[in-house]
């Protein structure tokens, strides 16, 4: 299962991955709710608002909320693919479950609280294609209330 996403651009050269870039590979982003149904709408509302890229699905898992999300959630993204989990299987149970469902050439995992900006999936995107034995991508953190971007050090070539 994972193999589809774990060397996504390896076996292809640098002419052939922006290529396939300009095709636009389907991304699935999974996201887990949890009694924070405004949180993830508001995520929602931010890709609705800021999402540039079109080969998108977005996949909520509910992890057992005290209330329904369903609605709500279809109200702010009519396109939500839900997974109403009948246990709190935690982050990692959640994920899973959302990739068990994900038909995405990547997957990305990201938190209910964040909010999308202009060219994010394509900023992420570029990097597999200039470094095909990449892995995994993360975007830098800019934290809401503070004036801070959480510092990572660079982990290409380690």
């Amino acid at each position: 299962m994972f193999d589809r996403i774990a060397t996504p651009y390896q076996q292809h050269t640098s002419k052939e991955r922006k290529q396939m870039l300009k095709e636009r590979p389907l991304i699935s982003l999974i996201t887990i709710n949890y009694n924070t149904t405004s949180l993830t709408c508001d995520l929602l509302r931010s890709i609705n608002e800021h999402n540039t890229y079109s080969n998108l699905e977005v996949i909520v898992v509910d992890n057992a909320s005290k209330e329904d999300p369903s609605q709500l959630l279809k109200a702010v993204y009519p396109n939500v693919q839900l997974i109403l989990n009948g246990i709190n299987a935690g982050f990692s149970g959640g994920n899973n479950a959302g990739i068990k469902v994900a038909k995405g050439d990547y997957l990305f995992l990201i938190n209910n609280d964040t909010e999308f900006t202009p060219g994010l999936i394509e900023g992420l995107l570029e990097v597999f294609a200039q470094y095909p034995d990449a892995g995994v991508v993360s975007p830098k953190f800019h934290f809401y209330f503070q004036n801070f971007i959480l510092p990572l050090k660079k982990a290409i070539n380690v």
